[in-house]
């Protein structure tokens, strides 16, 4: 029995079943090249020893910021063991031979604000809660403009040969003889602080500080002595010690002026250079 488009005489349509050729697919490359810049080095390179890549270099090469530094910034495995920043100067220093552990802490500081401008812009928003009263407050800062660069006075102690200088104590008649702290000691001094906090043991940061820093008492060099004069110095003395040390040494600062709307509380406030630092408004 024919069929009824057969009768009515309806055209037949031959289907063609071969399936259509794959359209051409286009790839584009992604050419991006990431820029870098030159951070200027508080020490001017003035500290570091002879073979040293910075040694009479004032400026590091680093790369901007890009989503594999804030991977880093993020791992909490990282932030447990205290190396989070460490990791992060290691990924952008331009220059492989140098790492944050060779860095003197006043050069590790800039690459790390460097590093932020770098990723985040100049912008720095954050929540500051008054120590007064607890208000909580918004404050909104310009990082150039709360930065100060602090050149090493050379005038402030008497420098050694050997990068070394010594600091005269004013009630104990002692002179202490004093290095450069890096990288490195930074992150020594926060785990033995944690191993010291784990095993219930007292833990001073500026205790473990002057221990690291401290390399000679009267020119001796026994360690034990050394710990032992630490533990056991007048205050004044400890006091001097600090504040003598921290004119020798080469930083960069950020400091802001707080002032609180409720109760009229006002100081300068110290930005902490933490993973916070990054992302304050997380």
């Amino acid at each position: 029995m024919a069929r009824n488009k057969d009768r009515t005489g309806a055209p037949k349509v031959e289907h063609d079943e071969t399936p259509p050729a794959p359209a051409a697919t286009q790839t584009q490359e992604f050419n991006w090249s990431n820029p870098t810049e030159f951070v200027d080095l508080p020490s001017g390179g003035k500290y570091y020893s002879e073979g040293h890549p910075l040694h009479g270099q004032d400026s590091l090469e680093i790369r901007f910021m890009t989503a594999k530094e804030e991977d880093i910034l993020t791992s909490q495995s990282l932030i447990r063991k205290g190396i989070v920043l460490d990791r992060l100067v290691d990924s952008v220093i331009v220059d492989k031979r140098i790492t944050s552990s060779d860095l003197l802490i006043g050069d590790k500081n800039a690459v790390l604000i460097a590093a932020r401008v770098t990723g985040y812009g100049e912008e720095y928003n954050v929540k500051v809660s008054c120590p007064e009263c607890g208000t909580e407050a918004e404050e909104e800062h310009i990082i150039s403009e709360i930065m100060t660069v602090k050149e090493a006075d050379a005038s402030a102690v008497v420098w050694n040969e050997d990068g070394t200088f010594n600091i005269q104590l004013p009630m104990t008649r002692t002179t202490a003889t004093c290095r450069l702290l890096t990288g490195a000691d930074e992150t020594a001094s926060t785990q033995r602080r944690k191993q010291m906090k784990k095993h219930n043991m007292p833990a001073s940061a500026l205790t473990t500080m002057l221990r690291t820093m401290v390399v000679k008492i009267n020119g001796s060099s026994d360690r034990a002595m050394i710990n032992g004069f630490i533990d056991n110095m007048p205050a004044r003395d400890a006091r001097h010690l600090r504040t003598e040390y921290a004119k020798a040494v080469p930083n960069v600062e950020l400091r802001a002026d707080f002032d609180c709307g409720n109760c009229g509380y006002s100081a300068e406030m110290e930005v902490p250079l933490n993973a916070g630092f990054f992302w304050p408004d997380a």
